[in-house]
């Protein structure tokens, strides 16, 4: 990254230099009109005898060769050195007509008009976007006209000031696209390298998470398990697993705060220890009372587990909603809330949790969620439990697999990743006992 950040410098130094020296382009179309504009004011001045129509056209004829001479040496793709020698020519030319004027005592009457060419002169050499050239032009444009005019008789302090100031401008404008150019293409470079770490990072998540949950479609002679999950770009922690207990088949859903790999990783923990207790643990209630001791021993309340712990024992589902989202109960009849009946495991060292008992006939369904699955409709709780009740009434007379991938892909809309995890689960009770 720092090896990158090092040659921005390097090409943007070569991205200016084409730039100065196509603005050679502007610099010759300002010869020619100065070329033109003193040929006219030789013309003009030529009917009244004085000496200045003389200087105006050797002005003029000086605009020109100049403008041939440095045409040709551009289109010769010659150095970028040419650059600031052609800047301090057109600079020359103005400073000896006026030292001309001067000299023939006209200073007053063609001196002005010269002192505002030098104008036009900075402001091209602007666009050559160095800033050491503008500084060297105004100090010598500067310099050399003091010189003359107070030769000639004349106190320049204002004009100067002017000159000063617009050097001053000038300078600060050919800064500019450099510093702007350097900024932007550093925090573009910055933002890709993030992008890249993150979806290397997301890819990494995926990968754990394909080890961690089930897989999308588990069967077994009591349940068939349907399951959709996405990692989130910024947020984690979504669960979901299924064991098989001494009381009968467990399906676990929820959710442990967190970001990014860090969050996956704890959960990974969380997985662990879970499974270690349901190897040893018989019932519902004690299973998720010796987690939620181990989740305090790990995080002292600082990082709670909230989900669902669903067994079926035959047509009974005992559960326990620590702190989750409602599941959904899906009968023939209709749709029930099995609302949360348990404080989040881990919020407290010697919490107890006790399990509620529903009938669960055969053919019924249970679905499960975490809240990235309506957080691109709404942030609001309840607004978006009322939204997965409306999508699991609008598919509930479909397949388990229809029911699962519909409601995760209409609570999806576009084709944003999701901030948040999301997870979906469908378990259908089948036919046989689970017990």
């Amino acid at each position: 990254m720092k090896q990158l950040k090092d040659k921005i410098n390097a090409q943007v130094n070569v991205v200016l230099e084409r730039e100065a020296l196509a603005a050679e382009g502007m610099a010759n179309q300002l010869r020619l009109f100065f070329a033109l504009l003193f040929g006219a004011a030789a013309i003009w001045s030529w009917s009244r005898s004085t000496d200045a129509r003389y200087i105006y056209l050797a002005a003029a004829v000086l605009w020109l060769v100049v403008r041939i001479v440095i045409g040709r040496r551009t289109k010769q793709e010659a150095a970028a050195s040419l650059v600031n020698v052609t800047a301090l020519v057109d600079l020359t030319i103005i400073n000896l007509g006026m030292a001309a004027f001067a000299w023939r005592g006209l200073f007053y009457e063609g001196g002005a008009g010269l002192y505002f060419c030098y104008f036009p002169v900075l402001a091209v050499a602007a666009a050559r976007y160095r800033t050491g050239l503008l500084l060297k032009a105004g100090l010598y444009a500067g310099v050399v006209y003091t010189v003359i005019a107070l030769l000639a008789g004349s106190v320049p302090w204002w004009r100067l000031a002017m000159l000063l100031a617009v050097t001053a401008i000038s300078a600060a404008v050919a800064r500019k696209p450099r510093k702007l150019m350097i900024n932007a293409a550093s925090e573009a470079l910055q933002e890709a390298y993030e992008l890249g770490a993150k979806s290397a990072e997301i890819d990494l998540i995926n990968r754990v998470h394909e080890v961690l949950l089930p897989s999308a479609a588990a069967s077994s002679p009591g349940l068939w398990v349907i399951s959709k999950h996405a990692a989130g770009v910024q947020t984690g922690g979504d669960y979901s697993q299924v064991f098989e207990t001494a009381q009968g088949e467990m399906v676990v859903v929820g959710e442990l705060p967190g970001e990014g790999l860090e969050a996956t990783l704890c959960v990974g923990r969380l997985h662990n220890t879970l499974t270690q207790i349901v190897a040893s643990e018989t019932t519902l209630s004690g299973i998720v009372e010796k987690l939620n001791k181990a989740l305090w021993q790990q995080y002292q309340g600082t990082r709670q587990f909230r989900g669902v712990f669903a067994i079926w024992e035959d047509e009974q589902l005992h559960y326990i909603n620590a702190g989750h989202l409602p599941a959904i109960q899906v009968s023939k009849q209709q749709l029930s809330r099995l609302p949360v009946n348990a404080s989040p495991v881990g919020a407290s060292e010697g919490a107890s949790f006790t399990s509620a008992t529903v009938s669960f006939p055969a053919r019924d369904l249970l679905l499960l969620y975490t809240d990235g699955i309506y957080a691109k409709l709404t942030d609001d709780r309840e607004k978006g439990i009322a939204e997965v009740e409306r999508l699991t009434e609008k598919f509930r007379h479909g397949e388990v697999n229809t029911l699962c991938y519909r409601v995760f892909d209409v609570a999806q809309p576009g084709n944003d990743p999701p901030k948040d995890d999301v997870t979906v689960v469908v378990v259908r009770r089948q036919g046989g006992g689970a017990g």
